[in-house]
């Protein structure tokens, strides 16, 4: 495996920042396409939106900036961190990484940018413009390359930005970085318990041993991905889970799962008061945020 640590991830996940932290951390040089975006934007007086629209029907920017990427595998061993959308898909070799991050926890911290080349009427409007982009993003790298950029089967590593600061996250990527050469595969993901929905009532823990006896075992826990959400899938996870939320840990060690059409939300008022707390935001049953 190359000494190159490729970075993606939903919009407003922080990874610019991350990526900073990371190659501090590791002594890595930084790479980011995204500044190459905004710039192009800039330059054209439209917004990242408007760009990406643009490059539904003209290939150029894309193959432009890709095709640089791609020019990293002939460059020898180097010590790097790609902040790119889809490094991860030409670079040989590199470790993965894909940073989640609450849709309307994403839309403030956009909002909060105030990016002029990111134009936002308020923060709802900044989670559709958000999820927008992203969503041509994905229709036009699957048309150019056949790819599935929000498939997290995709990548060694994911985690959750939407709970933790810059430095523990960048933490956690190093830590599992480091191990990367392990016989015994680790977890495919970091997740705030915070981000972690219910899918039982809490009348069915009754008779289960439950929260109190739930170890600090670092063996990953069961979850399935539901659009922009992910969900406990069984009674096991809901108990490490809540234990987790009672000390108040930043991560949970995650084996993330293919979505289940037979698994949805349940219960979440509920688990939020014994837990003492509210999540970011809410799915639909289709996975979309919901606002309440």
């Amino acid at each position: 495996m190359k000494n190159i640590i490729t970075l993606t991830g939903d919009i407003g996940s922080g990874k610019s920042t991350v990526a900073a932290v990371l190659g501090r951390t590791l002594g890595y040089s930084i790479l980011t396409t995204g500044a190459m975006l905004r710039e192009l934007a800039a330059r054209q007086g439209i917004t990242v939106l408007e760009l990406n629209q643009q490059a539904m029907s003209d290939s150029q920017v894309d193959r432009m900036i890709d095709g640089y990427i791609q020019d990293l595998n002939a460059r020898g061993d180097q010590k790097l961190i790609l902040d790119s959308r889809l490094a991860w898909h030409f670079v040989q070799g590199s470790f993965n990484v894909f940073l989640y991050v609450d849709p309307l926890a994403a839309g403030r911290r956009v909002l909060a940018h105030n990016r002029p080349e990111e134009a936002h009427a308020d923060v709802h409007d900044a989670v559709r413009n958000n999820l927008r982009r992203r969503e041509l993003e994905n229709e036009r790298f699957e048309a150019l390359y056949n790819i599935q950029c929000d498939d997290l089967s995709n990548f060694h590593l994911v985690v959750d930005t939407t709970w933790a600061g810059p430095d523990q996250v960048a933490r956690t990527i190093a830590q599992a970085y480091s191990g990367r050469e392990s016989a015994e595969p680790g977890p495919n993901g970091f997740l705030c318990p915070k981000s972690l929905l219910p899918t039982r009532d809490m009348k069915d823990f009754k008779d289960h041993k439950g929260e109190a006896q739930a170890d600090r075992s670092t063996q990953p826990i069961d979850v399935v991905r539901l659009g922009h959400y992910f969900l406990l899938r069984d009674a096991a996870a809901h108990a490490r889970a809540g234990a987790a939320l009672k000390r108040g840990d930043v991560y949970l060690p995650c084996r993330i799962l293919p979505p289940d059409p037979a698994l949805q939300p349940a219960g979440v008022s509920e688990w939020e008061a014994a837990h003492d707390f509210t999540f970011a935001s809410y799915p639909d049953e289709r996975g979309e945020p919901a606002q309440r």
